[in-house]
């Protein structure tokens, strides 16, 4: 669904993506993790052709998204962090002003999700508290008869209990709409549920992705007695010794026979690794 070569992207001085090189497969729920800054929201700007690449290729549905963004944006949903909303329209009309924008915008989805969510469609928009507000925009970005959602930090800002049941609205928009998702969020742990890749992130570059299945395989814990000697096929990527025992985070290459003692959770690896 979404291919990247040597994708770089510059502001300025300042390397924001440096050859980066992924792919996220159709169908899957990828989570998009990484610090501040690495690059996130550049590379979903690159994917709808908002901003053109300094070097490499990308690829959304087989099509370069700077030569045919129409076409690109036609066949996605997107959700940013910042919301777009229009405080000054009520929520049913600002749907229906927004729908004629999309051109594989549902009318009908967009009239489920907003009683699904819970929302009222003659409320004005600037009465709505923070997770109503991101519920809309959530609506926004998938009541579409899209093949890719791009979801920029839909946790964001928000307090607990919002977060919870925003949370909730994501799991069960994912599981009823399927297509491929690709989320940018810090709660990984949240989010780690649904999720059936990742790609992590550092300093504008790749530093792991792949399946959630294939990344625990090959990233955990081991356990060694002071100077045992690490086994071979592992990379250590932290050491922490308690009195006569050494844990280790390692790596595990694929044709390693070492076996790890606990696999690493995505919120552990982005720990890890961002």
């Amino acid at each position: 669904m979404i291919e990247a070569k040597g994708l770089t992207k510059r502001f300025g001085k300042k390397l924001v993506l440096d050859g980066i090189g992924c792919t996220v497969e159709k169908g899957s729920v990828t989570l998009l993790l990484g610090r501040n800054g690495v690059g996130k929201t550049t590379l979903f700007h690159l994917l709808q052709g908002m901003v053109p690449a300094d070097g490499g290729t990308v690829r959304v549905g087989g099509l370069d998204p700077f030569r045919e963004p129409e076409k690109v944006k036609a066949s996605l949903g997107w959700l940013p962090e910042q919301d777009t909303l229009y405080n000054a329209w009520r929520v049913g009309d600002f749907l229906d002003y927004a729908g004629a924008f999309y051109p594989s915008w549902d009318p009908a989805e967009a009239g489920r999700l907003t009683a699904k969510f819970g929302l009222d469609p003659k409320a004005k928009i600037s009465t709505l508290n923070r997770g109503a507000r991101r519920k809309l925009s959530l609506i926004l970005a998938m009541a579409h008869q899209a093949e890719l959602f791009l979801l920029d930090e839909p946790l964001s800002g928000l307090d607990p209990i919002f977060r919870e049941e925003i949370l909730l609205s994501l799991i069960e928009a994912i599981q009823e709409k399927g297509g491929t998702f690709l989320i940018a969020s810090h709660f990984a742990e949240e989010l780690e549920t649904v999720a059936t890749h990742a790609l992590l992130l550092k300093e504008g570059r790749v530093a792991a992705q792949g399946s959630v299945d294939a990344l625990k395989a090959s990233y955990g814990e081991v356990r060694l007695k002071a100077g045992e000697a690490v086994p071979p096929g592992l990379e250590v990527l932290k050491e922490t010794t308690l009195g006569d025992q050494r844990l280790l985070v390692v790596k595990r290459m694929p044709d390693s026979p070492a076996r790890l003692d606990n696999a690493l959770s995505l919120t552990e690896l982005f720990k890890v690794l961002a």
